[in-house]
């Protein structure tokens, strides 16, 4: 019997490959994403989505294409990603299955494995390409008092409420939801701690401090460790984020300077690198917010290598996360999940089946 929804998703899965191989060349040569790709990428999404259309599935998607969209939009804020990037990874997510529409929130399953594979792929780097001191400054950094106590606070008492929230609006208890939560608990902590600086512990002890009030499980051996285990687990991504400031730039000289570099640092002949930036190149060069924001300009070059003294700059390094949005988009189309569930699954299977 022919099955259309089978048939589209595998049409789905051809078109994503060939803007898959558009788009990552486009990135890696001209380290930009066109909106024009996106447009035409998202509008054939939705297309494919319509023929063969059941109106069920129209929540989950308009809910995960936004859910999708605010991921982009926080990452691209907090700096981890360009602009183009998130808004490639909304459009990614319209490329998902109709099963994986059924339940909500599909796309954090994409958030998960695009930053498994990055992991993985500045795992070596990180090792073997920072130094000892580095790594135990990172670490020291992330694993202080100060941020194991917030920590600690943030997921006991900020976390537990707003999951609390999400369940009672009907979402249900959906692994999604756990890392909705999270990451709507952890921007809430961000926030305060803008707005309230030292005094934000305290608050945070406000809500911990009423969360028996509304649990009755919250000494639970099940519920201590699992927040032992994420606060660990989100203290240890924060020491390898520490980390992987050490290998996000190179050292270039004026010679070597391209169009569309971003300095992070200067080198001046005989001196120390100048940490502040951004007074050197309003001093020098003018456009300040133009060239840390967009790089470069041949413009900019020109004028640089008339400063006396300039031995060249300390550039951030462009990191193409298209390829892999497009990896992790296929993986979620055919395992269904993150990696590191699917392995666990296949460990588990492997010890209690065969």
């Amino acid at each position: 019997m022919f099955d259309q929804f089978l048939f589209m998703d595998y049409i789905r899965i051809i078109v994503l490959i060939i803007f898959s191989v558009r788009i990552t060349i486009t990135d890696f040569k001209f380290k930009k994403i066109y909106n024009n790709d996106l447009l035409r990428m998202s509008t054939v999404g939705f297309i494919l989505f319509l023929v063969g259309f059941n109106f069920d599935l129209l929540p989950s998607l308009v809910t995960n294409f936004i859910l999708a969209l605010g991921f982009g939009i926080i990452f691209w804020k907090i700096g981890i990603w360009s602009a183009g990037d998130g808004k490639l990874f909304a459009v990614c997510s319209m490329y998902l299955p109709y099963k994986m529409y059924l339940p909500f929130f599909s796309s954090q399953v994409i958030v998960l494995n695009v930053f498994i594979l990055a992991f993985l792929f500045w795992l070596v780097p990180m090792i073997f390409k920072t130094k000892r001191h580095e790594k135990i400054d990172s670490f020291r950094l992330s694993f202080s008092p100060k941020n194991i106590i917030n920590m600690f606070l943030v997921l006991f008492g900020v976390f537990y409420f707003i999951w609390r929230g999400i369940y009672l609006l009907g979402v249900g208890l959906y692994s999604g939801s756990f890392l909705i939560s999270l990451a709507i608990a952890i921007i809430a902590f961000t926030v305060l701690q803008k707005m309230f600086s030292s005094k934000v512990t305290y608050i945070l002890l406000i809500l911990a401090i009423l969360r028996p009030f509304f649990d009755p499980y919250f000494a639970s051996f099940e519920t201590l460790i699992t927040l032992g285990l994420t606060v660990f687990g989100l203290l240890f991504a924060g020491a390898l984020g520490n980390l992987s400031m050490y290998i996000s730039y190179s050292e270039k000289r004026l010679s070597d300077i391209c169009v569309g570099d971003i300095p992070i640092g200067v080198m001046i002949k005989g001196q120390n690198k100048i940490a502040e930036i951004g007074f050197f190149i309003e001093n020098k060069l003018g456009n300040k917010d133009k060239i840390l924001k967009f790089g470069f300009n041949e413009t900019d070059i020109f004028k640089a290598k008339k400063i006396k003294n300039l031995d060249g700059f300390i550039i951030k390094k462009t990191i193409s996360f298209a390829p892999l949005f497009f990896v992790a988009t296929f993986i979620t189309i055919f395992i269904g999940t993150d990696v590191l569930l699917y392995l666990a699954s296949l460990v588990y299977d492997g010890w209690f089946y065969d």
